[in-house]
Formats: C-alpha cells, structure tokens, sequence
C-alpha cells in the first residue's frame, strides 16, 4: 500500500513540474455557427486538417474533438500577436503548447462551437496562463465560411 501511494505521489509530482497554473475561463467562449452539427463537426476536423494538427480524440457522441499539444505563441498582457497571455512573469517564453479541446454542440436549437485551449505548458518553469481567444475565434471563422 504504501509501494502504491508513493508511486503515485512520484507520478503527480513529474506531471505538473511544467505545468503553468492556468487561469480558468471566467465563461467558456461559445461561438454559433451557420452550419447544422454534420457540417460543423467536418469543417472543424478540416481546420484542424488545414493546419497539420493531429486529432487524438474525436467522438461525435461526446460532443468533443481534442488535438495533441501544439505551439503556441505567448505575450504579456499588452502583446496582440500572442495566443496565451502568461500573467505572472517579467520574462515570458516566446513559446509553449497547449491543445484544442472544441465541443460541437446545440445551444437552444443552434449549432455552437465551445472551443478551448487546454493543458498549456512552458518548457522551463511554472506560469500562469490564459487563452487570448485568437486561435479560439480563427476556428469559428473558418467553421462559419
């Protein structure tokens, strides 16, 4: 028993070793879309396509599509180029990965997307981090097309 506890003592600790403290969504970001579920959850697997992002996960009863990590540019506060705002440093990295989490859903009878970037790493240390909602958006706008 106490073999068992160690182990996964050992296992959480390297887990989250790089692992920023994320900030949550005040609100998920919710996008309707003009397209019904069908064609919403094609265009969304063809964006993914269209930037060479490998789906790891995608069940149509689950709702939900997720990518393997990808790089992502990050900024402070004032940087409009960014896609995630670490908060909490004065040196920011120049880069870091996180993955698409994109739930294709009806909300009162609309085609939504519920996109999110999850599981944001740096590669050197611990950094709060956020979404700036840029790459969130670019996928309901080809999604939309």
């Amino acid at each position: 028993m106490i073999k068992l506890l160690a182990a996964v003592l050992i296992f959480m600790s390297c887990t989250f070793k790089n692992a920023p403290n994320k900030e949550p969504y005040t609100s998920l970001p919710s996008y309707p879309v003009s397209k019904n579920i069908e064609d919403a959850w094609k265009s969304t697997l063809a964006f993914f396509s269209s930037k060479n992002i490998k789906v790891v996960h995608a069940e149509k009863s689950s709702e939900y599509i997720i990518t393997e990590p990808v790089p992502v540019q990050c900024g402070n506060e004032t940087d409009n180029d960014a896609d995630i705002i670490i908060t909490d440093a004065d040196n920011v990295p120049a880069t870091a990965t996180a993955r698409y989490k994109v739930k294709v859903t009806q909300v009162y009878g609309q085609t939504t997307l519920i996109p999110t970037l999850e599981d944001i790493h740096t590669s050197d240390q611990n950094h709060a981090a956020k979404s700036t909602g840029k790459l969130e958006k670019m996928l309901s706008e080809y999604v939309n097309q």
